[in-house]
């Protein structure tokens, strides 16, 4: 579980006052022209830059539908976010993937999984907390058999100082519930799927191949990690296709054990 953290009111006078003497102490004269304003555009940035430090962005996943007998996967990707580091207070921004299975068909709008990302972003953040908080959020709200959840970012704090490493990519992950369980199952897919290279513009990216048992929806989903690159395939593929591999085995196949327990 994520660490839960409690916030102040957001004082804009002293965030003002506070980079005054931040300019001032850079050797800056934050009364020449084209600084004077800057403590107040600051402090008016900060506001939104850190406005999820006023809110529980978990809320945002209580507006709800019911779809009974729906307990199939849902995947939305390549959600955009911008945190700020709180280690540098630099930026890092990247995109964030959520996949859920529904306990009785309880799901939730799609647009709030994404607002549900930006409020934990916004505060000063790990993207190892906030891959947490994101599946936590989800766990908590919705009551799914199973969550995870993939972020990946590329951090100033890396490329403008330091190692200066750019295009480096940092990748983290959660895994709850039906998904976490199952890692302990034995390793079945290597039958029902195949990596292998491709050349020319392939060359890199995995091809995946649906077992002959597969619904529909397991070829949605391998249609979905073949469409990333191969980085991010490499993540996906083993994230999510390593730790829920008995999942799909059993979801996937012809037939789906009636006396399946999920609750863990």
């Amino acid at each position: 579980m994520s660490e839960a953290l409690t916030y102040g009111k957001l004082d804009k006078p002293r965030v003002e006052a506070a980079i005054r003497e931040l300019l001032l102490a850079l050797g800056e004269d934050p009364d020449r022209a084209g600084l004077r304003d800057t403590p107040d555009r600051v402090a008016r940035a900060c506001e939104e830059v850190f406005g999820g430090m006023q809110e529980d962005p978990s809320l945002h996943l209580t507006r709800q539908f019911h779809e009974p007998g729906n307990e199939d996967l849902v995947i939305v990707k390549d959600i955009p976010f911008s945190s700020m580091c709180e280690h540098h207070l630099l930026p890092f921004t990247g995109k964030a993937h959520i996949c859920y299975l529904p306990r009785d068909g309880r799901i939730t709008g799609l647009s709030k999984l994404a607002r549900c990302v930006s409020g934990y972003a916004r505060r000063p953040q790990l993207q190892e907390r906030l891959t947490q908080q994101i599946a936590d959020a989800l766990v908590d709200r919705l009551n799914p058999h199973g969550v995870l959840v993939v972020l990946q970012a590329s951090h100033s704090c890396m490329v403008s100082r330091g190692i200066k490493a750019a295009g480096s990519e940092t990748v983290t992950s959660a895994v709850r519930g039906w998904f976490q369980t199952t890692r302990r199952a034995p390793r079945r897919c290597a039958s029902w799927t195949s990596r292998p290279e491709r050349s020319g513009p392939e060359r890199g990216r995995p091809a995946l191949a649906c077992w002959n048992g597969a619904s529909a929806h397991g070829c949605l989903l391998v249609r979905f990690l073949a469409q990333h690159n191969s980085k991010q395939m490499f993540v996906l593929s083993t994230v999510i296709l390593r730790t829920a591999e008995a999942y799909f085995v059993q979801v996937f196949a012809l037939q789906w054990p009636a006396n399946r327990t999920t609750d863990s």
